[in-house]
C-alpha cells in the first residue's frame, strides 16, 4: 500500500465527506476532532484538502503546543506539498518557553 493509495481512501471515506458537507454549509463553524492518534490529524487534513467541495477555502488549525504545531506543518508538508503554508509560533511567553 502506497502513501497516495492510503490518502485517496480517506479522501472517500462516508466520515471524511460528512465532515466536508459540514464545512461547506454557511455560517460559522468549529469543527473539534478529539483523541486521534499519531498522524491521523494529518491524514485527516490532508483529506478534507483534497475534496473537491473545499477547493478554494482557507483553513485555521491551532493545535496545542509548537511541537505538535511543527510536527503537524512537517507532516502537512510530506502529504499535500501546498503551496501557501505557514507556520505561526506563539509569541506568547510562558515559564516553560523563556530561556
Amino acid at each position: 500500500m502506497n502513501l497516495e493509495f492510503l490518502i485517496e481512501s480517506y479522501t472517500r471515506s462516508p466520515r471524511i465527506l460528512e465532515i466536508a458537507d459540514k464545512i461547506v454549509l454557511p455560517g460559522y463553524k468549529k469543527i473539534s476532532c478529539t483523541k486521534l492518534a499519531g498522524s491521523f490529524s494529518s491524514f485527516l487534513f490532508s483529506s478534507l484538502y483534497r475534496n473537491p467541495h473545499l477547493q478554494g477555502f482557507n483553513h485555521i488549525i491551532v493545535l496545542e503546543d509548537a511541537e505538535e504545531a511543527a510536527y503537524f506543518h512537517n507532516d502537512i508538508e510530506q502529504l499535500i506539498n501546498p503551496v501557501d503554508l505557514f507556520y505561526f509560533p506563539s509569541s506568547f511567553k510562558t515559564n516553560k518557553n523563556i530561556r
